[in-house]
């Protein structure tokens, strides 16, 4: 899924201050700018069963060495009861562009050409509007496996799952847990972050300030809505939450703001709470993004838990990955990509992950071998032709890593730069909503 929000992409590894510090007391300049639900499963047709597998085994098979741009094909894994595809094309070819309104998969082309051939078993963990689901089984793929938390995704999806009968599978559910649903490890995992166009250019989910709905932000449609936290967080922790989260400047200015307006009635419209937001502000300058877009992606982050979702889907997609597996993932924002590049950067180190916090106290830390190998030095870019054509691709960076037969391991997601200490949501939130929220 992809991102229409723009985010300062901030050169540096840390945040504005440090990742655990609260926000600034008083910030001024240009400021113009999780829980599990019940999954549902769905087959596209009768056909082959994939039954879900917590821990998939790995192969012991190692993958040739070469360069990311001449690299040999991916072994493929062991046969299944799945119905092989025709004979694959020569060469990938994308989904058929979609119908007006619809979402448009950003640096589709980009990442089949640095994954082809494509073949064997993949995990789409972001269907969304089918954009990278389809490209992958119409360039080859023995089947996708497709999860969406957005039980409107999977409902969209059915008009045109049939043509690929039991090559496709979907599922409602986070990619957290995206290993449960691989039968067995997986050729090629990918991740599009961030929010469809289907989902913004409707109103009535509440993700855009540019039309007005309802503030509600969720997903998954379960659990407190961006109205709970706006009108239940203490002011420290709301200000905390929209520096942290959207690396806004201004974040104390806008919580005051907001808890003063909430003290007359409960701001319940994106339209009024953009519109509160932009009053906090200078004037935009030509150029500029809209004022309330770091807060709204703060507060979207927030609602869904997407920094935590994302570092447990990273080192899920370790443990389903087969050697030789590709990983790629689609990041839209600056704190999204820190994660991924730190992630690919210490799972292809010579050291232990778990080790890592004690490393500082050691003069050799214990060894472990890589378990990936990263493709893309530098994360590669949407073309300026791409940019034209999708104004919403224009802050994507794909990364792609190559999973080695090492072990899977874990690691501490303070090392992945989420400002886990920064703000604890749901002990802020009151108790009834932090119940509502525990049943997500």
């Amino acid at each position: 899924m992809s991102a229409s929000h723009v985010c300062s992409g901030l050169g540096s590894e840390k945040l504005p201050g440090s990742e655990n510090s609260p926000a600034p007391k008083e910030r001024t300049g240009a400021a113009a700018s999780a829980t599990v639900s019940p999954e549902t499963t769905t087959a596209a047709t009768p056909g082959a069963k994939l039954e879900p597998a917590k821990h998939p085994t790995e192969s012991a098979a190692r993958t040739q060495p070469g360069p990311a741009h001449a690299r040999a094909p991916l072994a493929s894994p062991p046969p299944q009861p799945l119905a092989r595809p025709p004979v694959a094309p020569s060469a990938p070819a994308p989904a058929q562009a979609p119908e007006a309104g619809q979402h448009v998969p950003v640096l589709l082309e980009t990442f089949l050409a640095e994954v082809s051939p494509v073949r064997g078993l993949w995990l789409d963990a972001t269907l969304g509007g089918g954009g990278y689901t389809r490209a992958l089984l119409d360039a080859g793929a023995e089947a996708v496996i497709a999860l969406d938390r957005d039980p409107e995704a999977i409902a969209q999806a059915q008009t045109w799952a049939q043509a690929y009968g039991a090559r496709l599978r979907l599922h409602e559910a986070r990619f957290s847990r995206l290993d449960e649903f691989a039968p067995r490890p997986l050729a090629g995992v990918v991740l599009d972050l961030g929010v469809s166009s289907m989902q913004l250019d409707a109103p009535e989910r509440g993700f855009s300030f540019l039309r007005d709905g309802p503030l509600d932000m969720r997903m998954d449609k379960e659990g407190p809505s961006a109205a709970d936290l706006v009108n239940t967080l203490p002011e420290d922790a709301l200000a905390d939450l929209l520096f942290h989260y959207g690396e806004e400047r201004a974040a104390r200015r806008i919580a005051r703001a907001i808890v003063k307006a909430r003290a007359k009635a409960p701001i319940r419209r994106t339209g009024e709470l953009a519109t509160l937001i932009a009053a906090c502000l200078p004037p935009r300058r030509k150029g500029d993004i809209h004022p309330a877009t770091r807060s709204f992606q703060a507060l979207r982050i927030a609602v869904n838990a997407e920094l935590t979702e994302l570092a447990q889907a990273l080192t899920a997609a370790e443990r389903a990955l087969a050697p030789g597996g590709i990983l790629g993932v689609i990041a839209f924002h600056s704190l999204e990509d820190r994660i991924v590049k730190r992630f690919f950067k210490r799972a292809s180190a010579a050291i232990n992950p778990l080790d890592a916090p004690a490393a500082a106290h050691r003069s050799s830390p214990k060894p472990c071998a890589p378990r990936f190998e990263i493709l893309t030095k530098r994360p590669l870019l949407p073309s300026a032709k791409e940019i034209a054509r999708n104004p919403r691709a224009r802050s994507a960076k794909l990364r792609l890593a190559r999973r080695t037969a090492a072990p899977a391991q874990g690691i501490d997601p303070a090392l992945l730069g989420l400002p886990l200490s920064a703000l604890d949501t749901l002990s802020a939130l009151p108790q009834s909503l932090r119940a509502k929220r525990g049943q997500r």
